[in-house]
């Protein structure tokens, strides 16, 4: 799930590397643009007609009706009340959820879903591109 994900090329690159990983959908929620736009497509090569993608314009009652489902949700974000990334089996049906490039997770999605997990690394920068972020991520859900 993208939440408020304000560059296209950004939910390109996410496009391409949910279809690298086999990912069985992408939700776009908020500010959050989706196919058919030619500047996404240049970045996905084609990967947006490989994965199933739908828009809401408010993600908190997606993700309610997905935890009811089941499903594990995984919020991602780089604030201080973050974890860090959980490292081991993932676990079938778990929805990852990525916030907005600058300002990160909804703080009321994080209280309500969270806390949010955070990619741990030793460089001084705090965080990483929100689409390199995915890929790690589901690298790491698919081991």
């Amino acid at each position: 799930m993208l939440c408020d994900i304000r560059s296209i090329f950004n939910v390109g690159s996410f496009f391409r590397t949910a279809a690298a990983f086999g990912a069985e959908e992408i939700i776009l929620c908020g500010i959050t643009g989706g196919p058919p736009r030619a500047d996404l497509s240049k970045v996905a090569l084609g990967s947006e007609a490989l994965v199933p993608w739908r828009y809401h314009r408010d993600a908190r009652p997606v993700l309610e009706n997905l935890e009811a489902e089941g499903q594990a949700l995984f919020l991602f974000d780089t604030g201080e009340n973050s974890r860090p990334l959980p490292s081991g089996p993932g676990k079938a049906g778990a929805v990852l959820v990525f916030g907005a490039e600058r300002g990160g997770i909804n703080p009321d999605l994080a209280s309500r879903f969270g806390p949010p997990y955070r990619i741990p690394h030793p460089g001084p920068k705090e965080s990483l591109n929100v689409s390199v972020s995915a890929g790690i991520c589901l690298f790491e859900a698919r081991r």
